[in-house]
């Protein structure tokens, strides 16, 4: 879709220095020369001529009525819907994100915001009194996943509804939109980037940092077991955790699981100067996010780690108790936790993701038991499976925690939060390859999104959001 960033700033080139809401009624006409019958623009005494969108918000409909838009939120694919997308019609054009990491709280605010919502569990989202007229812009938000797009024609004091998929999508590429500046750190055992294609991801956005056009998604190999690697090799992980500097470039890290338990102070038996678990979790506090699975406890689980608390209860050294007796060759079904709100949220969604597994469950291939339970006074328990099957007992099976661990509060009462870490105690999936030797993106094969990685998408996209508590209800 077109952006509107050039006909909105024809749109603000006269009221912009209005105070207060305007009560005229002005379109702009289909010849867009700001009138509706190819006039002038009207005169609001003294002048002035009002040409700003808020002067276009009809408030004088009949019998309580009001102008109303109707649609659905997407992940780039077009089919996965999205929870807890921020749909907004701006006052002004919108700034561009910052570079780089920074504390991004929910405050419930969206600024210059005309007309504001969220998505629910569906995806579906309802703005009540936009503008009418034509060329009304729309942005739809989730962290900084951003796009901008142009709706032809909104009309008055109805309900309008967007039913095509395309135009309420995220972005695929930097041409449609804002991208979050991701890192990947591939993982032998865990194909991650396979489902960044699979959720519609345009294969151009996944490139080496080296490239000379490099694209949103920075491709690094995992420094022990590194699975998938570009035509071009790309460059080793060690390089992206080097320094803390280098990581605070990016505002999400993936670490997907490598196949084993591994010292990660380390590369190739040489400590590195500076531990980079540590730089890690430095990382979270300044408010950046990660996505771990299975082995990759390893960057939380290790002697004198700050992580290690949120195991409930501990081993004997005080690390998580990893390694217990699973069910890896056989589907599991987790039980999904919906007793705080983005947990309902999560099992709902499912649902209407068109997953197969049933309600407030979630099937899971490849599981693994590597926590029996967690304090939730620093993590969320998300799933959860009991093992006594195969001999052992409790597990959880994913889980978030918000960073730093024991944030001070707020003059609200409210943790002062800034990072969120997601940790998955099973693979992506077991099919993501169709080749073991062809290079990213050839190697994926091209199948359709298992339940769980259904989920994954999920909890990808709430990675990428505001932080908040999550035993609130969400807030933009």
């Amino acid at each position: 879709m077109k952006r509107w960033t050039a006909p909105l700033a024809m749109l603000f080139s006269f009221g912009l220095g209005l105070a207060g809401g305007c009560q005229h009624l002005y379109h702009l006409g289909n010849d867009g020369d700001g009138s509706g019958t190819g006039g002038t623009a009207p005169d609001l005494g003294s002048g002035i001529a009002c040409d700003s969108l808020d002067c276009r918000i009809d408030r004088t409909c009949t019998n309580g009525g009001h102008t109303t838009l109707r649609g659905k939120v997407y992940a780039p694919n077009g089919t996965l819907p999205l929870y807890n997308a921020a749909v907004f019609v701006p006052s002004a054009p919108v700034a561009s994100f910052p570079s780089g990491v920074t504390c991004d709280r929910c405050d419930g605010k969206i600024s210059n915001a005309l007309a504001a919502t969220q998505t629910g569990p569906d995806g579906s989202f309802l703005l009540t009194d936009l503008p009418g007229g034509a060329n009304v812009p729309l942005v739809i938000q989730l962290g900084r996943w951003r796009r901008q797009v142009t709706l032809p024609a909104i009309t008055d004091c109805v309900e309008n509804v967007i039913t095509e998929p395309a135009l309420t999508r995220l972005p695929r590429n930097r041409i449609e939109g804002e991208i979050p500046q991701i890192a990947i750190a591939t993982g032998g055992a865990d194909p991650f980037e396979c489902l960044l294609l699979k959720m519609g991801l345009d294969a151009t956005e996944i490139t080496s940092p080296d490239d000379p056009h490099p694209g949103r998604i920075h491709f690094y190999l995992g420094t022990d077991v590194p699975g998938t690697n570009l035509a071009k090799p790309a460059p080793r992980a060690s390089e992206l955790y080097a320094s803390l500097a280098n990581l605070l470039r990016y505002d999400v890290v993936l670490l997907p699981c490598e196949g084993g338990a591994y010292d990660k102070s380390q590369v190739d038996g040489v400590p590195l100067a500076s531990d980079p678990r540590a730089l890690l979790g430095k990382y979270l506090d300044a408010g950046g996010r990660v996505f771990t699975t299975h082995y990759s406890y390893d960057w939380l689980t290790y002697t004198g780690s700050p992580f290690n608390k949120i195991a409930a209860p501990q081993r004997g050294d005080g690390q998580w108790p990893v390694g217990q007796p699973d069910d890896f060759n056989h589907t599991i079904a987790a039980r999904l936790d919906v007793s705080f709100p983005k947990g309902a949220a999560f099992a709902e969604w499912l649902q209407f993701a068109g997953a197969s597994s049933a309600q407030d469950q979630l099937d899971i291939e490849q599981g693994r038991h590597d926590v029996t339970g967690v304090d939730t006074a620093y993590a969320q328990p998300w799933a959860t499976n009991n093992f006594s099957s195969v001999g052992s007992g409790p597990g959880v099976m994913h889980f978030t925690l918000n960073t730093p661990l024991d944030a001070p509060k707020d003059d609200l009462g409210v943790p002062a939060y800034c990072g969120r870490l997601v940790f998955s105690d099973f693979h992506v999936t077991a099919n993501a390859l169709q080749s073991t030797t062809l290079p990213f993106p050839a190697a994926c094969a091209a199948t359709p999104l298992t339940d769980q990685e259904k989920a994954l998408v999920f909890m990808l996209f709430d990675l990428s959001s505001c932080v908040q508590q999550d035993t609130a209800n969400p807030i933009l």
